[in-house]
This record gives structure tokens, sequence and C-alpha cells, in this order.
């Protein structure tokens, strides 16, 4: 008996200690609502940082409104609120603060939006994945940078699993390098090969997430010349790029 009354006290006990919390916290609530209106700058900002904590749909309308806010550091820290309230509601005020005067509001923003796109199930796109096409070889060949970036691009354009573009935050780096070129004599013949390879990077971060290689070769009777050098690089070129384009098309792909 002794035991099961002790045990009502605390019972009784913590939810008294409960309920003054709760009181607690709705009076500090109102507090940074208040502060949200007329407060300080120091006010408006510690406001929002208390704020972020919480579920009450007043609490996040007051947070939206913030994003209107006169001081472009109270509008950054209402983008940082958002997302840390997870409400995928804020998706389309971010979007529309991405356009702030300040680039540093609009980056905050648009990482926001992208962290709350991410966070919602059916909400998620395709991800943004910018291409980049380099010449490592160190051979010189003209426009060989150039014709792996197109044909890449052009190739990985037809997929549904990513969409090329400018991540500007949270996205993908893909980098297509012309690894290497060099040529071999095979008997009446000389040899160019050519090897490409793909890395995706994720950003912001630059973390490698996927690396593949592919590598080819064709040859010509007798002695390359210049014009027949690259003539034959390109025409190699054209599809290791499809078909490096394909493998990273299909590991986004496996992603979804």
């Amino acid at each position: 008996m002794r035991g099961r009354w002790r045990g009502r006290v605390m019972t009784g006990a913590l939810c008294l200690a409960l309920a003054g919390s709760a009181h607690a916290a709705d009076k500090n609530q109102k507090k940074a609502l208040s502060a949200l209106k007329s407060g300080t700058f120091q006010a408006r900002i510690d406001a929002l940082a208390l704020l972020s904590r919480s579920k009450e749909p007043e609490a996040f309308q007051a947070v939206l409104a913030a994003l209107k806010d006169k001081d472009a550091t109270v509008r950054w820290a209402a983008c940082e609120a958002l997302e840390a309230m997870g409400n995928p509601e804020a998706i389309p005020a971010l979007e529309e603060a991405s356009k702030d005067a300040s680039p540093l509001v609009a980056a905050r923003a648009r990482e926001a939006a992208a962290a709350l796109k991410n966070a919602t199930p059916g909400m998620r796109g395709p991800p943004v994945v910018q291409v980049q096409a380099v010449d490592k070889s160190g051979v010189g060949i003209a426009g060989l940078d150039a014709l792996l970036g197109e044909k890449a691009r052009a190739q990985l354009g037809r997929s549904k699993a990513l969409q090329l573009g400018d991540p500007d935050g949270a996205g993908y780096l893909v980098q297509f390098n012309v690894q290497k070129v060099a040529e071999k004599k095979e008997g009446a013949e000389t040899v160019l090969e050519v090897v490409v390879t793909a890395t995706v990077q994720e950003l912001p971060g630059h973390q490698l997430r996927f690396a593949t290689r592919v590598g080819a070769a064709a040859g010509k009777t007798g002695p390359l010349s210049d014009a027949a050098r690259k003539e034959l690089a390109n025409e190699i070129l054209v599809p290791v790029s499809e078909a490096l384009a394909d493998e990273v098309a299909g590991y986004f792909a496996q992603r979804q």
C-alpha cells in the first residue's frame, strides 16, 4: 500500500512539473511572437531561434512572415527556422524568398526549400546535376573537352532520373574527363586509345559518390597526322562519352 501511495505521489508531482513546463513554454512562445512583431533586431533573431522548435501553427505563420522582415539577417534566420521546423508548407514561401535581394538570404532559402523537399515523401524530384567536361590528357588535341561535354549532356538530357542545371546548393556535380589519349603501332596500323572517366560529387562538400571509366581504340594505316589524330579521337570520343553518360544516369536511376 505504501509503495502504491508513493507511486501516486510521484506521478502527481510529475504531472505538476509537466504542466509547469508547458505553461513556461507557452509563455516563452508568446514573448517570442510579440518580439517578432515589435522587438529589436537581436530580439527578433532570438525569437526565431526559439520558435524554430515549435510545432504550433501560430508559430509557423509568424516565422513565415519573418521572411519579409526589413533586416536581411532576420530573413536569413527565418529561412533557418523554417528548415528546422520541417513543415513542407513553407516550400512555396522559401522558393519566393530565393529571389531575395540579399544573395545570402536567397541562397539560404534555396537550401531550406531543397532540404524540406528531400525530407518530404512524394515531393523529392529528380536531382539537379551540373555537368563539366575537362581534357586532362595533355596531348593538346583541340576541342576534346567541348565534344565530350556536348555528347555527355545530350545523353544525360534523355534520362528521367536527373535534371540538368545549376544546383546552386544541394545537388550534384558530374565531371567527365578525357584522362588519356595514347597511340601505339600495331603492325601497319597506328592505334589511338582514348580513356574517359566520370565522377559524381554530391554538393555541397563535393563528396565523391560514384566513379567510372570507359576506354576505346581505333586505328589507321600508317603514321597519324595531326588532323588524322584529331579525327580518330573525335570518332572514339562520341560513343565513349555516351556510354559514360548512360552509366551516370544508371547511378541516379538506382537511387530513386
